[in-house]
């Protein structure tokens, strides 16, 4: 059995399958909804098979905006802070090799313990 590889032109077929997957399960969906709620609440029922469609576009929205880098500057911090900031973190912190280390009230890279 060969891998299911997708590249060039077959990825196109395949987001365009996916895609009416998705509004053919949302037409299901909202038919369901319009038969369950028709008689309860009549033409109320044709605004709730709306909410399918109206939460997809919101998940969709969602997702594109959380994979968006975030806008601004970063934050800088005055040199003189640091210090403060690093010993004021509880004793149970752990800092990455990249990160900082505070030894008897020094701060130091863990990476530079040179004798």
């Amino acid at each position: 059995m060969s891998a299911l590889i997708l590249h060039g032109e077959q990825v196109l077929g395949f987001i365009f399958a996916l895609l009416l997957a998705i509004i053919a399960a949302l037409v299901a969906i909202s038919v369901a909804v319009i038969r369950l709620f028709r008689r309860r609440l009549w033409k109320g029922a044709y605004v709730a098979a709306l909410v399918p469609w109206a939460a997809t576009v919101v998940i969709g929205y969602v997702l594109v905006r959380r994979s968006e880098p975030s806008h601004g500057p970063p934050t800088l911090l005055a040199a003189a802070e640091l210090p403060s900031l690093i010993a004021a973190l509880p004793t149970y912190t752990s800092f990455g090799c990249s990160g900082l280390a505070f030894f008897k009230g020094r701060r130091e890279c863990p990476l530079d313990r040179r004798k």
